[in-house]
């Protein structure tokens, strides 16, 4: 087997390159998940609210429970956290700003 000095010198930078984008997939992934967890307490919280519209109190609850417990995985720490992905979710406004004890005191649990 013939040695190439620039290969595993190559090789060497290739690696560290690897590890700096798996850095920065794990990153990408935490804030995706991040991000999701985010959009489906939103979700919930607007069927929450359409079904206290529609008078289902029971199920509305259920939806809310949903959305609560998204939200304190989110875990909101500031003011950007809190606001919502989206101005309108499945027909629902959102308010200005989003967390579990929003979601209590506005369906009542």
């Amino acid at each position: 087997m013939v040695k190439m000095p620039g290969v595993t010198k190559m090789r060497s930078k290739l690696h560290m390159y690897d590890h700096g984008l798996g850095t920065s997939r794990v990153v990408y992934d935490e804030t995706h998940k991040r991000h999701m967890r985010k959009r489906h307490a939103e979700d919930y919280y607007a069927l929450a609210v359409q079904h206290m519209q529609a008078g289902k109190r029971q199920m509305a609850e259920k939806f809310a429970d949903i959305s609560i417990h998204f939200y304190e995985l989110v875990g909101i720490d500031t003011i950007e956290d809190a606001a919502p992905t989206r101005p309108i979710v499945r027909g629902v406004i959102m308010p200005d700003i989003m967390h579990a004890d929003v979601v209590r005191e506005r369906i009542k649990i």
